[in-house]
Parts: structure tokens; sequence; C-alpha cells
């Protein structure tokens, strides 16, 4: 059950499946990064390194011009279903020897179970005689990040550790990259009829209410 420590661009060392969260101070927005003197807080704070959370390429960029140090993590979503999404701010991460920690990795089989990844995943699984899961953070560590999960059930935590033996073939990974983005797809669609459901709704709802009261609201 390895999983390799990971050297941060300030020489710190951090675990590659979660971490002390005390020993890194997160900063999860551009205002409050260019607001403050990142040094100033890595002595006050008394934190081993400064980290960023959801910051992209221009955020990065724009951060760069006043920063007096480069943050050492930034902290972003990251599974197959936003991986081509998320692929420039990865690559940008590590052109700066920025580590990127992704949260949420397991979501395609806790909040969006039965989509185009569950069938790769689980014969991926069957072959290696491991779990789902574990297949979903072997991936996530074959893209460089470091993982951060959670888990209350001691024998899934155990699972998560195990998991750091477990390699990925080039063609496992691309299978699952092919299976993340046909379920991008589907989301993306998913988003834009939730989105066209609210817009009739309000629309029914302000011509009943025009109906009701004789006001025009439009």
């Amino acid at each position: 059950m390895t999983w390799d420590s990971i050297e941060l661009n300030d020489g710190n060392l951090i675990p590659s499946i979660g971490y002390d969260e005390a020993s890194l101070c997160s900063i999860d927005s551009l205002e409050h990064a260019q607001r403050s003197d990142l040094s100033t807080q890595l002595r006050d704070l008394e934190t081993g390194s400064i980290g960023v959370s959801n910051f992209g390429v221009e955020d990065l960029k724009t951060l760069f011009k006043s920063a007096k140090i480069k943050p050492a993590v930034n902290q972003i979503l990251l599974h197959p279903y936003v991986y081509e999404k998320q692929k420039p701010i990865i690559e940008y991460s590590k052109k700066h020897g920025i580590v990127i920690e992704a949260y949420s990795a397991l979501s395609p089989l806790t909040t969006l179970p039965g989509g185009p990844l569950e069938k790769p995943l689980n014969e991926i699984a069957e072959r290696k005689n491991v779990t789902p899961e574990q297949i979903l953070l072997a991936w996530t560590k074959a893209k460089g990040a470091v993982v951060l999960t959670t888990s209350s059930k001691k024998k899934r935590l155990e699972r998560y550790l195990d998991a750091g033996d477990l390699k990925l073939s080039d063609e496992e990974i691309k299978t699952i990259d092919d299976a993340g983005a046909r379920g991008a797809s589907r989301i993306q669609l998913k988003e834009i009829g939730k989105r066209l459901a609210w817009v009739g709704l309000l629309g029914a709802l302000a011509v009943g209410f025009s109906l009701f009261s004789g006001v025009d609201v439009f």
C-alpha cells in the first residue's frame, strides 16, 4: 500500500493521498490571495506550505504578477468526467511546479453513478481483483495528482490505502479517459436541460401571476 510522498516547490513533502491539513494553508479566492502577502501568512499561521483552491490558469497568471512566493498546491475538482475541462490547469500547474490536489475523485461512483464509466471501471477492477473505487484512485494518481478523500468506514479507508500499489496500463488509462469524455458531454446536456426546465417553470409562474393579478409582467 505505497502512496509515495511528493516534494512541493518549497521543499516540503506531502503524501500522495491526504495530508495533515495543519501543514497547508489553503486560499480559496484570487481576491484573497491578491490582498494577502502569502509569505506573511506562511509565517504568521505557522504553516508548512501555501496552497490555493480552484484556481484556473488565468487566476494563477494574475497571482504570479503580485505574489512573492508561488503556491505549492492547487486543490481542484478532478475525476474522469471533468478531466478534459481541467487539463489546462493541470498542465499549467505542473509547468510551474505546483502540485494538483484532487478532491471528489470518487464522484463518478458516489454522486454520478450509472454513467459511461461504470462498465470500464468494473471490467478493469475485475481483471485486477480490486474495487472500482480503487481503480479511480489509481487513475487519479496516474494523472500526477495528490488524492484528497475520506470515509468514516475503516474498511473503505483501508481499500483507499491499498490502491497505492495499483498500476494502470496506458490502455486502461485511455479507456477511462475516453469514457470520462463521453460522460462529460452527457452531464453537460443534463445541466442544460435542468436550466431550460427552470426557465420554463419561472415563465409559467410569471404567466400564472400575470393572469391571476392582472399585472403585465412581460
